[in-house]
């Protein structure tokens, strides 16, 4: 199991045991600060999403412990996880780095993809998706709704995903 998978695993069953947060964690964690966005699923189905392309906490592991926990027990859409649930949770920890201001789409150069931010909800596009630049910024218009008045930020990223 990837190390990232097995701290935001750890993390949601401590939660689940002590009511509090992981503090104890592998020191590779705490030598890098990236951002970190979070999905758990239970038997394939979304049970919650938490994260920022930014990083908000001292280090990398800090912020997947609590993200990691926000995905898992806080996020309203969802009912909390159960102790039975446990075996059959999927996590994936997405990995943002090089983080930039896009402020024209051919600057997009090799970067992984788009982080469209309009009226406090972030949209994800990822470039692997689509068979070209324009395409994958025509898509993060459409999904935000967004119209050329509007004010709405559009972030690229690199970033890795640990299954």
């Amino acid at each position: 199991m990837d190390a990232h998978i097995k701290l935001a695993y750890d993390a949601i069953e401590y939660y689940l045991e002590n009511k509090s947060y992981l503090r104890d964690f592998d020191e590779k964690f705490k030598k890098n600060s990236n951002g970190i966005r979070i999905e758990v699923k239970i038997k394939g189905r979304l049970k919650g999403i938490s994260g920022s392309i930014f990083p908000t906490r001292k280090n990398l592991g800090l912020d997947i412990v609590h993200e990691a926990v926000n995905a898992g027990f806080f996020d309203l859409k969802f009912n909390p996880i159960k102790k039975e649930n446990l075996k059959d949770l999927e996590i994936k920890v997405f990995e943002y780095f090089d983080v930039e201001k896009l402020r024209f789409i051919e600057d997009f150069k090799d970067y992984d993809g788009i982080m469209l931010s309009f009226m406090e909800e972030n949209y994800y596009v990822y470039r692997k998706d689509f068979a070209s630049d324009i395409k994958m910024l025509e898509k993060a218009l459409e999904i935000s709704n967004v119209d050329s008045w509007d004010n709405f930020s559009i972030d690229k990223f690199r970033m890795k995903i640990h299954k």
